[in-house]
């Protein structure tokens, strides 16, 4: 059985008529009457594997990406930098106090002073009991800075930095 339906009617106005077609547009309204629009489709993709779509601002394209920037990687004893962002490692030293502190001096010193220095401890190994120490920057210059880490346990005795309290900053 085929249903079909004859009585298809346009909404609203009964003077309202679509207007003639037009090739590429797509029927649309301003709320009041029905207007064609032209359609803004993509370019077909086809033999643009990898390719990423732009605009110069008045034609769309399929271009390919920029070449990803060099990025100088330098590898030291304690450090990597790559592009212009450095990465270090060193040790505090073992206390048996829940605190230890160590000084780091800068490889090469800034022109002024750092506006952040972040440190990271990188082991839990350091105290009987596993506790973490928490790092606290005590100060900080063109040339280094200081820091200080706690196991804050209250007085455990499991909470002593038996060994080296390895950090990264």
């Amino acid at each position: 059985m085929i249903w079909t339906r004859n009585n298809v009617r346009l909404g609203g106005d009964a003077t309202q008529s679509i207007p003639a077609l037009v090739a590429g547009a797509v029927l649309s309204s301003d709320g009041s009457n029905l207007l064609w629009d032209q359609r803004l489709e993509l370019l077909d993709p086809t033999g643009s594997t990898g390719y990423i779509l732009s605009t110069d601002g008045v034609n769309v394209q399929w271009i390919p990406p920029p070449a990803a920037p060099e990025v100088p990687i330098e590898d030291g004893a304690n450090y990597t930098i790559v592009g212009d962002t450095m990465h270090q490692w060193g040790t505090a030293p073992a206390s048996g106090f829940r605190q230890t502190s160590v000084s780091i001096t800068f490889g090469t010193a800034f022109g002024g002073n750092p506006h952040w220095v972040g440190v990271t401890p990188t082991n839990a190994t350091h105290t009987a009991g596993g506790q973490i120490g928490v790092a606290a920057v005590t100060s900080k210059s063109t040339t280094g800075f200081g820091v200080q880490f706690d196991t804050d346990d209250f007085g455990q005795s499991n909470a002593e930095i038996t060994g080296a309290l390895a950090f990264d900053w």
